[in-house]
This record gives C-alpha cells, structure tokens and sequence, in this order.
C-alpha cells in the first residue's frame, strides 16, 4: 500500500510505496512549451547500481520510420515480437536481453500505451541536484495524467519486476539508496 503525500502550494502531490529496500514515487510534472503546458505522469525509484547498465525503451510512432531511415538504431532483446514495438537503446547488449528474458516484464511493457522507461544516472529533482555515482533511477514517463487505477497498479507492478530483475542479473544490489526524491 501506498502513502499520499500532500505538496502544499508548492510541491507537486505524490504518491510513495515501499517495496523491499526500494522507495517507488508516482506524481505528476508539467513541462511548459511556450503556449501550452503538457503534463506527464511519472514513476521513479532509486536503486545502488553495480554496473552502470541504463536502458531506454519507447513504443514506436509515427515518427519511427523517419528516424530510423536517418541512422536511429534500435537494440534487440532477442524477442523479435517484442522487439517490433519498440525502440531499444542501451549500454549493454548482453544485460538488455538478460534483463528482457523476463516475460512478466515484456508483458507490463506491452500492455502500456505511450510511454517511455529507462534507467537514469541523475535526476534533476533531488534537492543536491546530483545523485551519488552509486544510485541510478528506474524511471518511467508517460503524457498526460495517468487516474486509471489499473494501470497504475500495473506500473507499479512492472517497476517491482524491473528492479528484482536488475538485482538478478547482477546489474543492482538488494540495498537501500537513502535517496529521497523531491
């Protein structure tokens, strides 16, 4: 179960679950684009990393095809059905299809809409602006504001999978940050 935490007039509210050793917050941010504000629902937790492995997965757009056909390149999880959907970056080939031979995890991606989920070496809402060169970020991003409590749980349950599954395959410890994001 959760805690909701009240920002006040300042802060944005948020929602903060522990899982094991893990602090996974969900809250809303704006991003302003001249004449429109577009807002985004996010999900983050920071974990000890042993390896530095980041990935970033996004579903494919209308857009894709462009950016392929300029030199984009997208890795391989070796679910070629998987794959299909997405565009896979990543600093380890080898990790990327360790951490994707979860099935429980390829199935949470493909049920999201659009998205974008990643692991992150800094987040710029941390009081100190910078993390520790140990503590790296799972974070997941979607537009707009996510009310669907399904959907939600599902992301919380996909974050679960995905922070298990880097302490499995050696890229995260099992070990409290003591990171508290903004």
């Amino acid at each position: 179960s959760g805690e909701f935490i009240n920002g006040g007039v300042w802060d944005a509210h948020k929602v903060v679950v522990h899982e094991k050793v893990w602090t996974i917050t969900l809250d809303t941010f704006a991003v302003h684009t001249g004449k429109a504000t577009v807002p985004f629902t996010r999900m983050r937790a920071p974990f000890v990393s042993k390896d530095n492995f980041r990935f970033n997965i996004e579903r494919r757009n209308f857009f894709s095809p462009i950016a392929d056909f300029f030199g984009r390149k997208s890795l391989s999880t070796g679910n070629p059905d998987f794959d299909q959907h997405f565009v896979i970056n990543s600093t380890d080939e080898y990790k990327l299809k360790k951490f994707f031979s979860n099935e429980t995890i390829r199935g949470l991606i493909l049920g999201q809409k659009q998205f974008e989920i990643k692991i992150k070496d800094d987040e710029g809402g941390w009081p100190n602006k910078k993390l520790p060169s140990d503590v790296d970020i799972l974070y997941f991003q979607a537009s707009g504001i996510v009310k669907d409590t399904e959907r939600l749980k599902l992301i919380f349950q996909l974050f679960t999978e995905s922070l298990n599954q880097l302490v499995m395959i050696g890229s995260a410890y099992e070990k409290n940050p003591n990171i508290s994001l903004r």
